[in-house]
């Protein structure tokens, strides 16, 4: 955030010194100060652009094109989706794709999946399938999930928005239903940072799938989300059921996890036996290299 605020505060000062720039500078600032979570100085500079009589009309596109990204970045959803229904006819084709997946995200994020699958129900991009993967997801749809998830790709979006996709289509191909509300909605409440909830829903999911069939996998995430959000108990409890469970993949893999908690808990005595384990049972293994580091860690 640090260096999103001084690139913004830079580019405002250079168009305030650089007349014949300004307009671009301050557009620029804008920007910045919009991805760096300044919403308030992104709206000061965008009403100076606003009121600036040198802006041509492609800048002014700009700028009311920023706005709604500044207005999604308040929650102010609704006012985002009707600015950017009166621009959208003045966007170029790229900038209008990108924008409307952004509005779609911000509904997402409030929980309103009907409104986000609203924003993206014509769009054949790869980024506008691996959102409607994702919304379908959310809505619990599995089998259609699956298919536009697959249709997506590994390359929309960010790095850590393919991975995110890819481990979801992994899980998705393990379990045999085709409908799942249940587990769309833990996942929306993982989406929306409620992990307390997510994690706690993932687990009754979790229980209730057969083990080979994503039920180890699901009770798996549960646990790296209670880890994650320090619920260290809760989670030692579920590695333990999913280790039982003794599905390879997903019993190697909460074997190791279980060992790291122990290794921090300095429970060293715990730790080694379960990481032994965990060699011994599952050496062929993905974990394998790094549980035998850590092995020696607690040794």
């Amino acid at each position: 955030r640090e260096a999103g605020m001084a690139k913004a505060i830079g580019l405002e000062l250079l168009g305030a010194t650089v007349p014949a720039q300004a307009t671009r500078y301050w557009l620029e600032s804008a920007q910045a100060y919009a991805d760096a979570g300044d919403q308030g100085s992104a709206r000061r500079m965008l009403s100076r652009l606003a009121a600036d009589p040198k802006s041509s009309p492609t800048m002014a596109a700009s700028a009311a094109s920023t706005l709604v990204a500044v207005l999604i970045g308040e929650g102010k959803l609704e006012e985002a989706t009707k600015q950017f229904s009166q621009l959208r006819a003045v966007l170029s084709q790229e900038e209008r794709e990108s924008l409307q997946i952004k509005v779609a995200e911000g509904w997402i994020a409030l929980g309103q999946l009907e409104r986000a699958d609203q924003m993206v129900a014509q769009d054949s991009t790869i980024d506008g399938l691996a959102v409607r993967g994702r919304i379908h997801l959310y809505q619990g749809h599995l089998g259609e999930a699956a298919n536009l998830l697959r249709y997506a790709g590994p390359y929309a979006g960010t790095r850590d928005a393919a991975v995110s996709r890819t481990t979801a289509l992994a899980l998705l191909q393990m379990i045999d239903a085709d409908s799942l509300p249940s587990l769309g909605k833990a996942l929306l409440a993982l989406e929306r940072r409620d992990s307390v909830v997510a994690a706690r829903e993932l687990e009754t999911v979790g229980g209730a799938l057969p083990p080979e069939r994503g039920g180890a996998e699901v009770l798996l995430l549960a646990a790296r989300v209670a880890l994650g959000i320090g619920e260290d108990a809760l989670a030692e409890r579920i590695l333990g059921q999913v280790a039982g469970l003794k599905v390879p993949a997903s019993a190697a893999a909460a074997g190791y996890d279980l060992g790291r908690l122990l290794v921090k808990d300095r429970r060293k005595a715990e730790a080694i036996a379960v990481l032994e384990h965990v060699l011994v049972t599952y050496p062929g293994s993905s974990v394998a290299p790094q549980a035998r580091r850590l092995l020696d860690v607690a040794k």
